[in-house]
């Protein structure tokens, strides 16, 4: 039996599950396209990392499977919470999955949910940047991070806009103190200066394609010969494509 008070979920263990599931009531957020990008990639390596870190994980701590119902994921939520050594174990796996795949905290909620539910969604992808109104009300700060780029800004700058109606005037007025929808965050926080990084000429497209081919046909167990035969490039040349590729897996942070 769900609690549920004035409309509000109350039982702590389903309020621990449902924080991982997408919300259609928060703040409108831009959705970085290489921050997802870069997720699938993690998601969907022919190494399977990820995918067999997250495996591990729900063996270990007997998580639903991914075609399971709502109610066997609360069932399982609220066994999780009686007992609270494996609780904390859960936690602090999640928190090394974060670590160890190079993501910050902000990306919890994704990781989250596809270690629970098995899924992906851009519901609950973090936003490429945050926005909030400072606590004398006469600032909208953005706070960007290093996956941040101008392109973000610019689709997100509606919303910053909506912003400045909720800010003082030098009289000290708030012209509107309420704004429609969940817009309004008060919250001093920790302001740190950045420099908005442009979006780089990465290697995406033909060297991209090239290396990404070459290195799934390698895991598939293809010799260099067969795949410069298939991919149409210089035998000497196949290492280096494969090499590039997994750099860029290897480099990719998560902010």
């Amino acid at each position: 039996m769900v609690k549920i008070k004035d409309g509000v979920v109350t039982d702590p263990a389903l309020k621990w599950l449902y924080q991982f599931w997408p919300c259609n009531y928060e703040s409108p957020k831009v959705i970085s396209p290489t921050s997802k990008k870069n997720f699938g990639l993690l998601r969907l390596d022919s190494n399977h990392k990820l995918l067999q870190r997250v495996l591990e994980l729900k063996n270990r701590f007997k998580i639903p499977k991914g075609d399971s119902t709502m109610n066997e994921y609360e069932v399982w939520a609220k066994k999780l919470f009686n007992d609270k050594n494996t609780k904390q174990a859960f936690d602090e796996q999640l928190n090394l999955l974060l670590k160890d795949f190079h993501a910050s905290n902000r990306w919890k909620k994704t990781f989250g949910y596809f270690l629970i539910f098995n899924r992906a969604s851009d519901s609950v992808f973090p936003s490429a940047f945050d926005y909030y109104i400072n606590q004398e009300r006469t600032s909208v700060i953005v706070e960007i991070n290093r996956n941040t780029t101008l392109n973000d800004i610019k689709k997100g700058w509606k919303a910053i806009e909506r912003q400045k109606t909720a800010l003082k005037t030098l009289g000290g007025i708030v012209k509107n103190e309420r704004i429609k929808g969940d817009f309004l965050v008060l919250n001093p926080g920790n302001v740190y200066k950045s420099e908005l990084i442009k979006p780089r000429k990465n290697y995406f497209k033909e060297s991209y394609r090239i290396g990404k081919k070459a290195y799934d046909m390698r895991y598939n167990g293809k010799s260099n010969k067969e795949i410069s035969e298939v991919l149409k490039i210089d035998l000497y040349h196949v290492s280096h494509y494969i090499k590039q590729y997994k750099d860029y897996l290897n480099s990719i942070e998560l902010y």
